[in-house]
């Protein structure tokens, strides 16, 4: 690959590439940026969606028809994006890089050569299932996932008591193999959003529920109705809780369980104590093209215990919001949290008790209440990688790259590592070998 981009920091970071996944602007090409931040070089890597997309939209007006579409969206196509969103990755044992997406019925593999492959190969795919998001290599070269029945997901659209029938798998990336668990419980609303596994023996699905329930006497959503969006009015309706589901691994104990504020998202695995797992909640829906903010996020801590889980506690506070991005790491022998906070802030928590260790301001900005509705494109950081000293957490907007030096408890760099406009949306980042 091409140097595409040279990165103005003022400091190589060692020997550390960071990997950001997003979508074009047209949305017909998935981006693979890598970021050499030693090199201080962006490099490129780009595929074409543009049949995946045409494949996907007439499985879209096939079953969906003439209908009303999706969270006030005006036409079909603006779910396309939704659904072939790179949203995660997980590089294997053996240095390939597994991409899964928002709701695409297939996962990419990146080589270290730079060639990309689907599977199920792209002559193969049926459309019948969407697959969740993953960063969960289970043993060297073996992912799992979850899956959704399509027919189910969207039915849902007309129906939102409509049950989704989901399954847990394997796939083997060195014998191509793909291993159907079993049937997870009846739990999911919208998307099974993530699926993480223990070493201690057990899973944990994520409903992602975007959704909002009309709350108006004539059936529509509240805040819609007049020409404009009313974003008081519209945080007046029904938005429906979190929920995630807990299953050992031979999926023969099971329990589902709802957190404390809606749209769960996300799951990590404690890093000293297997049996216990953290949950994310956004409290933000899905309108036509916005994100809407209801209120402050949760981060709740649970325990795996005899076949359920039980919350043991919870951080939230007025200006944790959206958290779209957490993760573990240890920084002088102590485990601790990373988590974003929207537009403008970086959380690190503690574990033990869920009290805040850092709050970094990352840039002025007015501050803000919910509901709101999120600006897009912005230079607010959704994503966040800690680098294995647990010094540097480098944070990811639509263009923008913070890297925040804990020592110091402040942003040190904040350079751009794309042109600005040129991405959609990006994803979770990483960092690869």
């Amino acid at each position: 690959m091409a140097v595409d981009l040279n990165l103005p920091l003022s400091a190589g970071y060692g020997d550390l590439t960071l990997l950001v996944c997003g979508l074009s602007t047209d949305g017909t090409r998935e981006r693979y940026l890598f970021v050499d931040l030693g090199a201080r070089t962006v490099r490129e890597t780009t595929i074409d969606i543009g049949d995946l997309r045409a494949r996907q939209l007439a499985v879209l007006r096939d079953r969906l028809g003439d209908g009303p579409v999706p969270y006030g969206l005006g036409r079909l196509e603006d779910l396309l994006s939704y659904f072939l969103h790179p949203h995660s990755f997980v590089q294997t044992a053996d240095g390939e890089v597994v991409v899964s997406f928002k709701q695409a019925p297939y996962l990419r593999r990146l080589g270290r050569d730079g060639g990309s492959h689907l599977w199920p190969p792209a002559t193969e795919l049926d459309f019948a299932a969407m697959q969740s998001s993953t960063k969960c290599e289970v043993e060297p070269g073996v992912i799992a996932f979850a899956m959704t029945d399509t027919e189910d997901r969207l039915r849902r659209y007309h129906d939102q008591d409509q049950q989704l029938r989901s399954s847990a798998w394997r796939y083997d990336l060195r014998t191509g193999a793909a291993t159907r668990l079993g049937d997870l419980p009846g739990f999911a609303c919208d998307t099974i959003h993530e699926l993480e596994t223990s070493p201690n023996g057990f899973m944990v699905g994520v409903d992602m529920d975007l959704s909002v329930r009309p709350g108006g006497s004539d059936g529509r959503v509240l805040g819609t109705d007049g020409g404009t969006f009313d974003v008081t009015r519209y945080a007046a309706n029904e938005f429906p809780t979190g929920r995630f589901v807990v299953a050992d691994e031979k999926l023969t104990r099971a329990s589902v369980h709802t957190t404390g504020a809606s749209c769960s998202a996300h799951v990590d695995v404690d890093l000293d104590d297997p049996d216990v797992f953290y949950v994310s909640c956004n409290n933000i829906s899905k309108w036509q093209n916005n994100v809407v903010v209801h209120g402050p996020g949760v981060l709740e801590r649970w325990r795996y215990r005899d076949g359920a889980a039980v919350r043991e506690a919870a951080h939230t506070g007025p200006t944790f919001l959206r958290i779209t991005s957490q993760q573990l790491f240890h920084r002088d022998g102590r485990q601790l949290i990373a988590v974003t906070g929207f537009p403008n802030r970086l959380f690190v928590l503690d574990p033990a008790d869920m009290s805040t260790v850092f709050d970094v301001e990352l840039f002025a900005h007015e501050p803000v209440q919910p509901p709101f509705i999120c600006a897009k494109n912005s230079q607010s950081p959704l994503y966040l990688a800690v680098e294995p000293t647990g010094r540097y957490v480098f944070m990811t907007g639509a263009s923008t790259l913070f890297v925040v030096d804990l020592d110091e408890g402040r942003v040190v760099e904040q350079v751009p590592f794309c042109e600005p406009g040129s991405l959609m949306a990006t994803a979770h980042i990483g960092f690869v070998r």
